[in-house]
């Protein structure tokens, strides 16, 4: 794949983790982004996504974070975009919280400790279609 392919596609990451924060953005990098926002909290992570001036192409966001969780966030968002491609981050190993999640619509459901290898594989089957990889 050419990694400029994702060169002009927008990224939202929640993630309050540092260590977690810097993994995604390794592999956003790796992969061609470079429109990539980061944010520590979901409540913050909402204000970027809902004063957009232009739109995001994915969300990347972490499950347990302070003053909006990751699951509030992804149910803010699709009221508003039902179809932004949206990976949630859990450390969470209930069956429910996948459950969960998909109910609410999220796109891929990761548990934590995962792989960049694995990350890289979630975002390009978001976009392969578009890519054909």
């Amino acid at each position: 794949m050419n990694t400029t392919s994702f060169r002009y596609y927008r990224v939202l990451v929640a993630e309050d983790d540092a260590q977690g924060s810097r993994l995604i953005a390794l592999v956003l990098k790796n992969l061609g982004f470079e429109d990539v926002q980061m944010t520590q909290n979901g409540a913050d992570a909402w204000e970027l996504f809902n004063n957009a001036t232009e739109p995001y192409h994915l969300i990347i966001s972490d499950w347990n974070m302070l003053h909006l969780s990751g699951l509030e966030l992804l149910q803010r968002i699709r009221k508003t975009n039902p179809h932004i491609p949206f990976i949630m981050i859990t450390g969470r190993g209930k069956l429910e919280s996948a459950v969960d999640a998909k109910t609410f619509g999220v796109t891929h459901f990761m548990h934590k400790p995962y792989s960049p290898h694995r990350l890289i594989q979630k975002i390009k089957t978001i976009f392969e279609h578009e890519f054909r990889l």
